[in-house]
């Protein structure tokens, strides 16, 4: 091959090129490269790597007497050598070459406008070379001036990278280093959250001039501004704005540039754990230890069957560290928050919690460690129904397709601070029962929605009075009656490992076999929805829930092998029977009166008991209103009686026995009157006061002969 066939970017000193060093303002070091003879070289070394038949270049005599010099010169403080393998830098080489050439395969001459790549032909401008598919290089004029700081340096737009940094050209005509660190785009990343919303971001490598590399994640929306991300995530990563006044505004356009002529992989991966989207009848479970999903949280690996026979011999002692009809349940609860969206899929979602109420001490708090959240870190497995609202809608996305464990709900701190806390429990059981998320508005076009699917679990020392009959349906009650066998326990605790695995490979066994599994549900919940020895509807629901995920925990069980034909019918009808005990003992104990009845019995009791005083007539209650909660309207026969101040009375009745009313003010009277036990205004739930009381205040005017009657009628009232 002619040396006519090569051209070098430096024309004007003919074969000779000096190259200055600007790695460090002031610094200034000079060395004679053979810059046509390196660029024929490198040409010829990259065509022979793809199988082609190329003439070797001449060697220069100035390259031979000066080759020595040139591998002893430091370049940005590198020693500078005659190929990549040799220098160990990370940027690859050139894939495509840059130089025009031609070249010899089967014998005909290959025309100019194409260069040979290890993709194979590919068309270009004869005077512009490929783009390189590194993520790295980009479009490089093959007759430019660029300074051959290494061999691999690269022409970006009007940037040049090598493995010291990124260089610009000064007015004056001198090129400037301006970063210490390249960057790698290794690809165009969509990601898809639990509610379906598809976040756009760039996974990058950040390599510095010692080689030291940095992993970000950079949203697609704040790619220009990725020089605040670089500071605050990688301060060791250094853009030279003291040295340089434009260096930030050149590092823009340079990720401008790199967007345009970089290559890179798009990837479609999912940001959170747990089942990914119905397709066919089918779900995938997606965790941190799968390439294409982004989850902190992972799986354990797949076990043999002989590795997972023994850890299952070792995690069946999980039930005997307590009573049955405790450690059941809640192991099979949490068994089941990995199944929502299978019962979800066959039409019957789960609608239930769990409470698990018992005496410090009882370890309850280490049981529900071990057996809830296995995958989350042990600090992070507990929340407390303190949160914020906001911050308890986030943990339902945390929690998707785990089991949230909000520790610790006792009625503790002032009226305002209980009233908070039970609010949240009580928003928290409608969540997770009827699957309705909390909404976040942040304007138009910005609401946000929390994702809920999975389980949640209470833990408290007394049981969760004040609610509603339907939200007493709406969760299981385990009672920890006594303290759970500590060194039993302690196996588990110190060994995650054995149920991660169990969990593991349960969750496995789903998605092996989602489609007959769903058949089943369907089926069970078609032919089986009788009452079970059940009144409540909500709670046969619950039963069949965890009856199912026996019979799934049994049927692994049995294809492993740990359970045999004839034992596996055994373990699963008495798992059904502690279940079904532990369900109707919860149906039995639903039967809280609603809260407008609540109200209205203890506020008689409160009368009665002399603790709230009614005037005889509306004459002695104007004579002194302090004394009176409201006075006797005989005329009418009602009670007219100060709305707030009766309620706040009533309220903190209930909270001085540790108990709660589960209503507002507003909504009582709303329902009062809705029920036709109080007369009122038009278009308001209070009536007016005569002109006889100062300001005419509405006041709650009490039907008291309906209000008394309803009392009677519900003394022993039912579901």
């Amino acid at each position: 091959m002619s040396d006519e066939n090569f051209k070098a970017p430096n024309q004007g000193q003919k074969n000779l090129k000096q190259i200055v060093d600007v790695t460090k303002p002031g610094l200034k070091k000079i060395v004679d490269v053979d810059y046509a003879y390196m660029e024929k070289k490198e040409a010829y070394e990259q065509a022979k790597k793809v199988g082609l038949k190329v003439e070797p270049p001449e060697p220069s005599s100035f390259y031979l007497t000066c080759r020595e010099q040139l591998n002893k010169s430091l370049i940005g403080n590198r020693n500078i050598v005659n190929s990549p393998e040799q220098s160990g830098c990370t940027i690859p080489p050139h894939n495509n070459l840059v130089a025009n050439f031609n070249i010899i395969a089967n014998g005909e001459a290959q025309q100019l406008g194409q260069v040979s790549s290890v993709q194979g032909l590919m068309p270009c401008d004869p005077n512009v070379g490929i783009r390189q598919n590194t993520g790295i290089a980009g479009v490089v004029p093959a007759n430019s001036k660029i300074p051959q700081f290494s061999n691999i340096a690269t022409r970006i737009g009007n940037f040049v990278v090598d493995n010291s940094g990124y260089f610009f050209l000064s007015k004056e005509g001198k090129w400037i280093r301006f970063t210490d660190f390249f960057i790698i785009i290794k690809c165009h990343e969509n990601i898809i959250d639990v509610s379906g919303n598809v976040t756009m971001k760039f996974s990058i490598q950040l390599v510095n001039d010692e080689g030291k590399t940095k992993e970000l994640s950079v949203d697609h929306e704040n790619w220009t501004n990725l020089q605040n991300q670089i500071e605050h995530q990688a301060p060791e990563f250094q853009i030279f704005t003291d040295e340089y006044r434009n260096a930030g505004e050149k590092f823009k356009r340079l990720l401008g540039e790199l967007l345009k002529h970089t290559q890179f992989e798009e990837r479609l991966v999912y940001g959170y754990w747990g089942w990914g989207p119905l397709v066919n009848g089918y779900r995938r479970f997606y965790h941190g230890g799968l390439p294409d999903c982004k989850s902190e949280k992972c799986l354990t690996p797949p076990l043999d069957k002989q590795n997972f026979l023994n850890i299952l011999g070792k995690a069946w002692g999980l039930f005997d560290v307590g009573d049955h009809e405790v450690v059941i349940p809640m192991i099979f609860y949490s068994l089941a928050s990995y199944t929502d969206a299978l019962f979800t899929d066959a039409g019957y979602p789960l609608a239930h919690c769990l409470m698990a109420i018992g005496d410090s001490g009882t370890k309850k708090t280490s049981f529900c460690k071990v057996v809830f959240a296995p995958f989350v870190f042990t600090n992070d497995r507990l929340s407390t129904v303190r949160a914020t609202e906001a911050s308890l809608g986030v943990l339902h996305e945390i929690f998707y397709d785990d089991t949230l464990v909000i520790d610790d709900f006792n009625m503790e701190g002032s009226p305002k601070e209980v009233r908070d806390k039970m609010s949240n429990i009580r928003s928290l059981i409608r969540a997770y029962s009827d699957k309705t998320p909390r909404i976040k508005y942040g304007g138009k076009d910005n609401i946000k929605k929390y994702a809920i699917r999975g389980g949640c679990v209470f833990t408290g020392e007394t049981k969760l009075i004040g609610q509603l009959i339907s939200s007493e349906l709406r969760y299981i009650k385990v009672i920890f009656k006594e303290e759970l066998d500590k060194d039993a326990l302690a196996v588990f605790q110190n060994n995650r490992w054995i149920w991660q695995h169990v969990v593991a490979e349960f969750i496995r066994y789903l998605e092996r076999n989602y489609i007959a599994i769903i058949a089943e549900v369907g089926r069970v919940f078609t032919q089986e929805r009788s009452p079970q020895g059940l009144e409540a509807s909500r709670l046969i629901d619950t039963f069949l829930h965890l009856k199912i995920v026996a019979w799934i925990f049994c049927n692994l069980c049995l294809e492993v092998g740990f359970l045999t034909k004839e034992n596996v019918g055994s373990w699963f009808g008495y798992f059904t029977q502690i279940l079904h005990k532990v369900v109707s003992a919860q149906d039995k104990a639903a039967v809280v009166q609603e809260p407008h009845i609540q109200f209205l019995a203890e506020f008689f009791n409160l009368c009665g008991t002399g603790r709230l005083i009614i005037a005889p007539d509306i004459k002695t209650y104007v004579q002194n209103m302090r004394i009176y909660i409201g006075y006797r309207d005989s005329e009418n026969q009602i009670l007219m009686i100060k709305k707030d101040d009766t309620f706040n009375a009533v309220a903190n009745a209930f909270i001085a026995r540790n108990d709660y009313l589960p209503i507002t003010s507003e909504d009582l009277s709303k329902i009062l009157k809705r029920e036709g036990l109080t007369k009122c205004d038009k278009d308001s739930c209070l009536k007016r006061a005569p002109s006889v009381i100062e300001g005419r205040p509405r006041m709650l005017a009490l039907i008291e002969c309906k209000c008394i009657a309803l009392l009677d009628n519900t003394k022993n009232s039912v579901k």
